[in-house]
């Protein structure tokens, strides 16, 4: 299973994240506030997340470490 996609919305002004996957397996993720820096951030780390494994948090978390994030 892999990742294809990513995409950002506001939902009700809630920020929300949606991952699909090559799977046709959708998930999504729920921001507790609004933050307005989040959607670029989210755009720039979208191809480091690209491509892997939803199952695996701890290898896409740190292939987006690997630049010197913080934790999202």
């Amino acid at each position: 299973m892999k990742i294809t996609d990513i995409k950002y919305a506001m939902l009700d002004a809630n920020p929300t994240i949606h991952i699909t996957t090559d799977e046709e397996t959708d998930g999504l993720a729920q921001i507790e506030t609004m933050k307005p820096y989040l959607e670029p951030v989210i755009g720039f780390y979208k191809n480091r997340i690209i491509c892997t494994d939803p199952r695996d948090v701890a290898r896409a978390m740190a292939r987006i470490r690997n630049l010197g994030s913080f934790k999202p």
